[in-house]
């Protein structure tokens, strides 16, 4: 009875919810409170999780993830943590409870040599393309599935800040440290990892020794605040049954913001090349292991309204999003992924928030279609759709 009212009043909440850019996974509630300058805060969130596809007869809700977090700063030192713990229900309803599945998003520990540069030592997020995220959207975008989006790795990241530029350069020699879960896909990024048994035709490399250089320009062009860059990244990709592999990516981004609208462009190539030319690569987040296409550019188009008109008592920031994206994969006997993104949230009350999306995707390890091939050669080539809500109290 719950759920049917709740796909009851989808479109209501569509039409009268939309709010600020849903970053997908930090707080988006914000806090009048004035934090000193030295000082331990520690919080996290619960989260909701509404899911609804009827080419798979799927209207589940139930828990998704619970965060536990903290952060805090000392003289020119800071640092943060965030942890993950999830099980019990949709799409884990194969473990018992919660906490069954857990892992750590990050954990560093930064040092600013003064107003215009620092380092971050421990699990931080990778510099590749637009921070920290490359749409507005709740589930993030194809950029996620691929290992470059909300990256984050074990290394040292230094940011230098000089005028309207940014220089960001970094070494990472591992994953972070594995989680708790039933395979070899027990991180919070989808990173590069050895296929879980059950996986056909996966493989067993292991991402090392990796190098992020990124260049972001701050500007101001006829009335646009404009960010806008290039990143590279390189890494070593270690095998027990082959000899090791390299990882290349390359590309553009840039972002326009002016009045009510936001614009984002993203573009990375991405060349995997193996000893034996493999045509795809594991990558395994979120307790699960996946093939990807292991050569191929991937776009992403994001515009965002914020509707101010519908900012009423007790609601923040009202904004929709809509989002393009594809993975155009070098192997032309592979289908190319898209996907299509409708979207709002909004944050209430002291520390509620909520997310509406409508998915729309083709060969889509998200969206219906294949979780283990589809992103690689495997998908049925057609358009499908779902919706997910998502509902969290941050504290």
């Amino acid at each position: 009875m719950l759920v049917k009212k709740i796909v009851q009043l989808t479109p209501a909440l569509f039409i009268w919810s939309v709010s600020s850019l849903s970053f997908a996974e930090e707080n988006p509630v914000t806090s009048a409170e004035t934090i000193p300058q030295n000082y331990v805060k520690l919080g996290g969130a619960i989260r909701l999780r509404f899911d609804y596809d009827h080419n798979q007869d799927i209207r589940k809700l139930g828990l998704d993830t619970v965060i536990l977090n903290g952060e805090f700063k000392w003289n020119q030192f800071s640092g943060m943590y965030e942890h993950r713990i999830l099980g019990g229900s949709y799409p884990y309803q194969y473990v018992n409870d919660v906490g069954d599945i857990n892992f750590v998003k990050k954990a560093y520990i930064q040092y600013d040599f003064n107003k215009n540069s620092n380092i971050q030592v421990g699990v931080n997020q990778v510099p590749i393309g637009l921070q920290p995220y490359y749409t507005s959207s709740f589930i993030e975008s194809l950029g996620y599935v691929a290992g470059l989006e909300d990256l984050y790795r074990t290394g040292f990241k230094y940011t230098y800040q000089h005028q309207k530029d940014q220089f960001l350069a970094g070494y990472y020699f591992a994953n972070p440290w594995k989680g708790k879960g039933t395979g070899n896909g027990d991180y919070y990024s989808n990173l590069i990892v050895p296929a879980d048994p059950s996986l056909e035709e996966g493989t067993d490399f292991k991402e090392r020794n990796a190098v992020a250089l990124q260049w972001n320009r701050n500007d101001t062009l006829k009335g646009f605040e404009t960010n806008y860059g290039l990143s590279l990244y390189y890494s070593k990709l270690d095998s027990k049954q082959q000899k090791d592999a390299d990882r290349y990516v390359i590309g553009p981004h840039i972002m326009l913001n002016k009045d009510l609208y936001n614009f984002k462009f993203q573009a990375l190539y991405q060349n995997i090349k193996t000893e034996n030319d493999d045509r795809s690569i594991t990558v395994g987040a979120y307790d699960g292991t996946m093939n990807m296409a292991a050569k191929g550019v991937l776009y992403s188009l994001d515009l965002t309204r914020k509707v101010p008109m519908l900012d009423i008592k007790g609601i923040e920031g009202s904004s929709i999003y809509l989002n393009y994206n594809l993975f155009d994969k070098d192997d032309r006997s592979f289908k190319d992924t898209q996907r299509i993104v409708l979207g709002h949230s909004f944050s209430f009350g002291k520390g509620f928030f909520m997310a509406t999306e409508f998915l729309f995707g083709k060969n889509d390890p998200y969206v219906g279609d294949s979780f283990s091939q589809s992103f690689a050669g495997a998908g049925e080539n057609k358009w499908k759709n779902r919706l997910n809500i998502n509902l969290g109290y941050y504290f």
